[in-house]
């Protein structure tokens, strides 16, 4: 029996005088077609919570192997405390008697109780995903086409797809596009609806999950620059997030600030579980190339443009991004390994178009091309050091930390880099070699996560204690300045010639689970990073750190397992 918030409570099933019957749980409200009025679209942020709720409950039944097939306004069902419900999981299969009453043209319905038989239509004209309109079998993907088509009307006011006879609302599934949502829908929101609308399941979101995380993403977006930045002016904002943990997912976002609010906003352009640990924008300066283990597999290599949320692998080996020339030639790495608490390889080289990878050194860390694309600035580890070589034979730096994000000045001149005093740790100073010195330009940040050029500055992504990381901004005179932030912790990849600024949005989250002695699972997860420390003998107690996904703070609580609110230790 399914259990969730989002879904209608069955508490009985049976069946009288050969009618199947069901006692569900009461509601008070009303459906979420009474809420619709023609013409009134619904704000933005309350098509989002709406939407989340509506995937989140698809995801819990589609997770028991339960596909709804039916989804519309009408069978969802939002409470006076703003509540939505699914209503009507399966009806369609289980009330409809062969030779029952007759239906109007707007629904058409499997009349066999059972199984659906091949090139039955089975759905709701307007909702049908084009799959169903075919008499094809439906997935879960197909109810995501449906939550497409009433994102698409809560925010429009009007149907995705509308005509003057159910033929005609059929053909325009398959192949209309519905017109543009109105102006004051978030970007990010409008692409969310396109990919659940796409024709090909395979196109679509592939999971409600994904499509939950997404706009619980857009529901929290509420990014803010700290003061207008002229450098930024009409720039694009391009921004890639990772979720790293128990749950987790790989999304770029695309935002552009607009010129009355300053306020940057986010397009999502991929939707894959998974992290992503590189990106580079490519020197036509309208795609960008980036480095990604999706669904747990090994690193590969991705180009996606500002024009599309596809992705497009290139074909090389499994393989992690250090840098793209303005030749548009890629430094990889290949064939990674942990050497003394950092990531280390074979630096190989290929072109964007494609290719064989050449070799060309072992036991590189990280690395960047020259302003001329001819020349590759290396880190390597050699004898227990890491050391900053350009060209390859010329040392310019050696530490017993870790020299990380190196990259060199638009003009050649200058090398900034992150000095981390210690290997597998994330706290670093930003320095710069510049004539053959070295030197630091800020204090030791807890946090310090990224690095790229910006004219005259060199941008970072750094956070003080308790916080989590913002874009900053430091000259060579070691002047500093906080330039946005957004709502989790963001690391920045690299900034465009044009001010185009490609960084990462990540939020970590890591959950905690008990089994009992009777096989029940209990949730003890406090906030979003719950790790475990350790279990008491008798099992009545867990101790775990919690750090929230976020912050570059931890703390120790101790929580009982039969799921007693946790205490906190220190």
């Amino acid at each position: 029996m399914l259990s969730h918030p989002n879904i209608v409570a069955i508490h009985d099933v049976g069946e009288h005088a050969q009618l199947p019957y069901l006692v569900s749980e009461l509601l008070e409200g009303q459906s979420l077609r009474e809420e619709l009025q023609p013409g009134k679209p619904l704000p933005p942020r309350k098509a989002i919570e709406y939407g989340l709720q509506m995937a989140l409950g698809l995801a819990a039944a589609h997770e028991k192997g339960i596909v709804h097939r039916d989804l519309k306004p009408e069978n969802l069902f939002v409470t006076r405390d703003g509540q939505l419900k699914i209503l009507d999981f399966g009806l369609a299969r289980l009330i409809e008697p062969v030779g029952g009453p007759a239906h109007s043209a707007s629904t058409i319905r499997n009349l066999k109780i059972g199984g659906t038989q091949p090139g039955t239509v089975l759905g709701t004209v307007g909702y049908m995903a084009p799959e169903q309109v075919r008499g094809q079998p439906a997935d879960h993907r197909s109810d995501l086409f449906a939550c497409g088509a009433i994102l698409y009307e809560m925010l429009a006011g009007r149907r995705a797809f509308d005509g003057q006879s159910g033929v005609d609302v059929m053909a325009a599934i398959l192949s209309d596009k519905p017109s543009p949502l109105p102006r004051d829908v978030p970007p990010g929101l409008e692409r969310a609806v396109w990919r659940c609308l796409e024709k090909l399941p395979e196109e679509r979101f592939q999971s409600a999950r994904d499509l939950a995380f997404q706009l619980e993403e857009l529901s929290h977006a509420t990014p803010a620059l700290a003061k207008p930045v002229s450098p930024l002016k009409a720039a694009v904002l391009w921004a890639a997030l990772a979720l790293t943990g128990i749950a987790a997912i790989g999304t770029f976002f695309l935002g552009r600030r607009t010129a009355d609010s300053g306020q940057p906003s986010y397009h999502q352009l991929t939707f894959r579980r998974g992290t992503v640990s590189a990106a580079r924008f490519a020197p036509d300066g309208q795609s960008a190339v980036y480095a990604a283990a999706w669904q747990g597999t090994p690193h590969e290599v991705f180009v996606t443009t500002q024009r599309s949320p596809e992705s497009r692998r290139l074909e090389l080996p499994p393989a992690d991004l250090l840098a793209l020339s303005s030749k548009g030639e890629i430094a990889v790495l290949l064939r990674r390994r942990q050497m003394d608490g950092e990531s280390a390889g074979t630096l190989a080289q290929v072109a964007l178009s494609g290719g064989q990878p050449r070799e060309l050194a072992d036991d590189v860390e990280a690395a960047d091309w020259s302003p001329d694309g001819t020349s590759l600035l290396l880190v390597r580890r050699v004898q227990g050091q890491s050391q900053l070589e350009l060209p390859a034979t010329h040392i310019l730096y050696k530490t017993y930390g870790t020299i990380a994000y190196p990259r060199v000045s638009r003009d050649g001149m200058q090398v900034a880099f992150v000095d981390r005093p210690r290997r597998g740790d994330e706290s670093g100073a930003i320095a710069v070699v510049e004539k053959g010195a070295v030197r630091k330009l800020t204090d030791l940040w807890p946090i310090a996560n990224g690095l790229a050029w910006n004219g005259a500055e060199i941008w970072f992504t750094a956070a003080e204690p308790g916080s989590a990381p913002a874009l900053r901004a430091v000259t060579l005179s070691g002047e500093q300045r906080l330039v946005a932030r957004v709502t989790g912790r963001m690391a920045l990849h690299d900034i465009a010639p044009s001010g185009q600024v490609l960084l990462a949005r990540e939020s970590a989250r890591a959950g905690l689970i008990v089994a009992t002695a009777g096989g029940e699972e209990r949730v003890l997860a406090w906030f979003d990073g719950s790790l475990l420390s350790d279990l008491s003998a008798d099992g009545s107690a867990v101790v775990f750190v919690e750090s929230g996904g976020e912050a570059a703070t931890h703390a120790v609580f101790l929580r009982k397992t039969d799921g007693s609110p946790a205490v906190r230790l220190g």
